[in-house]
């Protein structure tokens, strides 16, 4: 009865909304979605349209006047609805998915540099090492003959997006990765390994003390675990997601020994010296929402330049479209969120 009630009463008027948030979401994930109209002044919710097509959203613009920024994400749909229905209106990236596309653009840096930061990569031996330069030379010495991509796939008998991203890479280092290793049988027993590889113990020995502490495994994993250097206390080599955790957090935030075994990865690569320094520069202009700093900001090779408003204030680049920008961020320990610690949808 109450319910009733409630859902019998008015609509209220959503009225003029200078500043708008626009966002998706499921009703049902990967079948349909509705879209979500925000105050961003407020943070009151002003409209729920049934759809996130371009002509729903223009539509409710047109009916709505007097919006000048709307607050969106990487949609080509709502920025195609705001040319038509509100071409007036500066439209600006919130800052969560600035900060999520900025997360992606420094995990493919780590991963690109990771021959320079990762002192104990991969042994130049091995199985995979072999592969990946056998497959960069395949492909370099083809676009060298001349031929174009789709040729290269035809003759190597390779998808196109393999062949493209060994034709890419300018160095076969930048391919190859740092050895990712998963839980193990050994992990639990590492410390003891560690300790009497150190005191010269055979591994014969070694196998059978473990085994006493209940270690089940074989003793082929034991000498690969060794032999990959897993059981080495200088080997904490963190992989290039974790690396990228560190670099996307707040200094101040990190262990001791983490921000200390971090300062040693950049000291080793000038290059992610130079990514962490902008990467910083930007969370301190994020947070303080100093977008006028934007141009004096110097750029990272590939990242987008800042354009200007035509009152000469900075804007922030435009964001790609696509669904893939509405996956969740795999960097979960995000830095600049608003001092509520909640996701900000206000422009910056």
């Amino acid at each position: 009865m109450l319910l009733g009630l409630v859902h019998a009463l008015p609509d209220p008027e959503a009225g003029t909304v200078a500043v708008l948030g626009v966002d998706d979401f499921a009703i049902a994930r990967g079948r349909k979605y509705a879209t979500v109209l925000i105050d961003a002044v407020t943070h009151r919710r002003v409209d729920v349209l049934p759809d996130r097509k371009a002509a729903t959203l223009a539509a409710w613009l047109r009916e709505h006047p007097g919006v000048e920024v709307v607050c969106r994400d990487g949609s080509a749909a709502y920025a195609e609805a705001i040319r038509q229905a509100a071409p007036h209106a500066v439209q600006a990236s919130d800052r969560w998915h600035l900060w999520h596309n900025l997360a992606a653009a420094v995990e493919k840096t780590v991963i690109s540099h990771s021959a320079c930061w990762n002192t104990t990569s991969s042994p130049a031996g091995s199985a995979l090492a072999a592969r990946t330069r056998e497959r960069f030379a395949a492909v370099h010495d083809l676009l060298a003959e001349g031929a174009g991509l789709l040729e290269c796939a035809r003759r190597l008998g390779w998808a196109l997006n393999t062949v493209k991203r060994y034709a890419r890479a300018k160095r076969v280092e930048e391919l190859l990765r740092p050895p990712r290793y998963g839980a193990c049988l050994v992990d639990s027993h590492r410390d003891l390994v560690r300790q009497r590889l150190a005191e010269k113990v055979p591994v014969t020995r070694i196998l059978a003390e473990i085994r006493e502490h209940g270690y089940t495994g074989s003793a082929n994993l034991l000498v690969r675990y060794i032999n990959q250097g897993r059981a080495d206390p200088e080997r904490i080599v963190p992989s290039p997601r974790r690396l990228v955790s560190w670099l996307m957090s707040r200094p101040a935030d990190l262990p001791d020994h983490t921000r200390r075994h971090l300062d040693d990865l950049l000291s080793a690569c000038p290059e992610m010296t130079t990514l962490a320094s902008r990467a910083r520069e930007f969370a301190a202009i994020l947070t303080g929402r100093r977008g006028e700093d934007l141009p004096r900001v110097p750029r990272v090779a590939g990242w987008p330049a800042p354009t200007n408003l035509s009152d000469g204030r900075a804007a922030i680049p435009p964001m790609p479209s696509g669904p893939s920008s509405m996956r969740c961020c795999p960097i979960r320990r995000v830095w600049p969120i608003g001092a509520g610690g909640g996701r900000s949808t206000a422009a910056g």
